[in-house]
């Protein structure tokens, strides 16, 4: 409920411990109607929760990897449209460079050879669009 509020997306209904003791003690049809739709727009806000927070947590398969680009491709859905944000340097001392995708909005990072590689293609693709 806090999360969705911070992040606009509305709350949560309020209930009440006698909402429970309706259903529970009294088997009340109304009170039950009433918790079916708080639960299912509790699923809902928790999903628009979810899908707001998901650029910012690591995936678990690279898609345009899978998809046969190169590393410093999106991770989420595969896209090639995507800027360095920034370096930073971990406490191992290994550099890692922040990249964001423009069409899905998703965060991750990428190695310093990934980097290169991703500058040699942009470089190769201005290339091209400065000779057509």
């Amino acid at each position: 409920d806090y999360i969705a509020r911070i992040l606009g997306l509305g709350g949560k209904d309020k209930t009440d411990f006698q909402l429970w003791k309706d259903i529970l003690m009294n088997n009340c049809p109304k009170a039950m109607a009433v918790m079916v739709k708080y639960c299912k727009r509790d699923v809902k806000l928790t999903e628009k929760v979810y899908d707001a927070l998901q650029k910012y947590h690591n995936v678990k398969t690279h898609i345009g990897v899978m998809g046969g680009k190169d590393k410093w491709s999106c991770p989420e859905c595969g896209s090639e449209d995507v800027i360095k944000q920034r370096t930073r340097v971990t406490q191992a001392g290994t550099q890692q460079h922040a990249m964001k995708c423009k069409p899905c909005g998703r965060y991750y990072t990428i190695s310093t050879c990934s980097l290169k590689e991703y500058k040699e293609e942009k470089q190769r693709f201005n290339e091209t669009a400065s000779l057509a």
